[in-house]
């Protein structure tokens, strides 16, 4: 016949309700983040979108960049490329910025959710210069 340590039953019980607690506080953070209201980002985005013009130096568009980026976005830089890429969003429906240069000028401007490059989202304004020479 086995015998319960009362002590250590309640030690469990306590041990599985914080991981139960620390699951529930996890899973909030994940719907909170994937579903939340995105609007003000796309504001944003759209800001540095009308800021940057074709044939703006490379130094001038990443100081509006910087300028106008919120905390939580992402800046990711290539040799011919920015991009601003808000948090990720369920259905990968949150939009970015990608800013193409040609001879370290802005030469394409354009806004994409992170599904593909190829479509643009609805109700994002349309596209300033052509990217599709960057990907030839």
């Amino acid at each position: 016949m086995r015998v319960s340590n009362p002590a250590r039953t309640k030690i469990e019980y306590v041990i599985y309700g914080l991981v139960i607690l620390a699951v529930a506080i996890y899973g909030f953070h994940v719907y909170s983040t994937l579903f939340r209201d995105d609007t003000n980002e796309r504001r944003g985005l759209i800001a540095i979108y009308q800021k940057v013009h074709l044939g703006d130096d490379k130094e001038a568009v990443e100081r509006i960049i910087y300028q106008k980026s919120a905390a939580s976005w992402r800046v990711s830089e290539g040799t011919d490329y920015l991009t601003v890429k808000t948090p990720m969003k369920f259905g990968a429906s949150n939009w970015n910025v990608y800013i193409f240069f040609k001879e370290n000028k802005a030469a394409a401007v354009i806004i994409r959710n992170s599904d593909t490059l190829k479509m643009q989202p609805p109700n994002a304004p349309s596209d300033k210069g052509d990217y599709r020479q960057f990907f030839k």
